[in-house]
């Protein structure tokens, strides 16, 4: 919401940015994580319904006998064959909050995670951002130097006329001279602009059209008092809202850790059917039966104190990692928002020395003509202009 395009015809920002979220391979990894970690939550709700068991076997066997003592009656071969199969229901009717605390757990974990990604992708976007406005500022650099290269071509021809008039050469190699330094200028700036063409096809995954236009600022979108913009970022901060929720989860530890020293409670429905194999070829039998299971651990020799213990010191970690990470993020809001309002007062200073030399070219020019200034003068104050005009430029970009 900070930016808008200035020109509908070229490409835009707000355009770029809403490729890159598109298809980003990083941003579209960082969603399919997002859509993994919320199957935590069913994975954990699961323990909430019955769960349906079918068991069975089909046997055919034979045993031999013989005894130490004959026995006509007992001696000899026996076989078996039939089968048995079984439907049991098992429903958890109470766990020490074990799975309420599991399943609060998972969406904390899931919410840690969104933030976690959503920063990453924040990243990805703040630098299409960088890569957008940075091949603007070159484009609009190569144009500035470019102007300046003329400008000498200019002057390099007055100075020649110059020079065939007087025959003093000084000033044809004083013009030169700042003409190649202006050509080498450009020639960097043209490598820095490419550097930032490739920066921008990685992130967007096109070639920029090269109708790019500098982004137009709402300013207003930006707090005027920095304890309003710490008390915003402490609030929204991706990296102190994951921290957060990772303290949230880690009291559930805590909980389905204590959850060991309370009984376990659950209902066991059965069915199942013989033929043939526990009556010993002499029938089927079929039973049904309903009961409820308890299983309460009362010692272990201390482990599961250990491991709630365990538990507690974690959490005292994570909240320590909190004020640290609050820390970091306040102090990191008080020195960019320093810079952002030192950036805005350079700017305005930089506009009125512009315009001051701009000022002075024009006046060293007048005085030219009438004799007071040197062509020296000029080629001076034209360079100081043209230095001047880059430093605000970039100081624009900065902000």
């Amino acid at each position: 919401s900070l930016f808008a395009s200035v020109s509908l015809n070229a490409v835009s920002l707000k355009e770029s940015v809403e490729k890159v979220l598109a298809t980003n391979p990083e941003i579209v990894a960082e969603k399919n994580n997002q859509e993994a970690f919320r199957k935590y939550i069913d994975e954990r709700e699961a323990n909430y319904y019955p769960r349906i068991d079918i068991d069975g076997r089909l046997e055919k066997s034979n045993s031999d006998k013989k005894y130490d003592k004959p026995n006509v009656n007992e001696n000899g071969s026996e076989q078996e064959d039939g089968y048995n199969f079984g439907i049991a229901l098992n429903q958890m009717l109470y766990d020490g909050d074990l799975t309420p605390s599991q399943v609060r757990e998972a969406k904390h974990n899931n919410l840690a995670n969104k933030y976690r990604t959503e920063q990453n992708i924040d990243n990805v976007v703040l630098e299409t951002i960088t890569a957008y406005t940075g091949l603007v500022q070159y484009s609009e650099m190569l144009d500035l130097t470019k102007n300046m290269i003329t400008t000498n071509e200019e002057n390099l021809q007055i100075a020649k006329e110059k020079e065939s008039i007087s025959g003093e050469i000084l000033e044809t190699y004083q013009v030169d001279s700042k003409l190649n330094f202006v050509k080498e200028k450009y020639l960097e700036e043209k490598d820095l602009k490419t550097s930032r063409v490739s920066t921008f096809k990685r992130y967007v995954g096109i070639e920029p059209a090269g109708n790019e236009c500098r982004p137009k600022m709402d300013l207003s979108k930006i707090p005027n008092n920095l304890q309003q913009i710490i008390e915003m970022a402490v609030l929204k901060n991706y990296e102190i809202q994951e921290q957060i929720e990772r303290i949230k989860a880690q009291r559930e530890k805590i909980a389905q850790a204590d959850a060991k020293f309370l009984p376990n409670l659950s209902l066991e429905l059965k069915a199942l059917t013989d033929s043939d194999l526990s009556l010993n070829e002499e029938g089927s039998e079929n039973q049904a039966f309903g009961r409820i299971n308890l299983a309460w651990n009362l010692y272990n020799g201390g482990g599961d104190y250990a491991v709630s213990k365990q538990e507690e010191l974690f959490l005292a970690e994570q909240k320590e990692r909190l004020d640290a990470i609050t820390n970091k993020v306040v102090e990191s809001i008080k020195v960019t928002y320093q810079r952002f309002l030192k950036n805005k007062q350079r700017i305005d200073v930089l506009k009125s020395y512009v315009v001051a030399n701009e000022n002075i070219v024009e006046v060293y020019k007048s005085e030219f003509e009438s004799g007071t200034r040197t062509f020296v003068d000029i080629l001076d104050a034209q360079t100081v202009l043209y230095e001047a005009k880059k430093s605000l430029l970039n100081r624009e970009y900065e902000l």
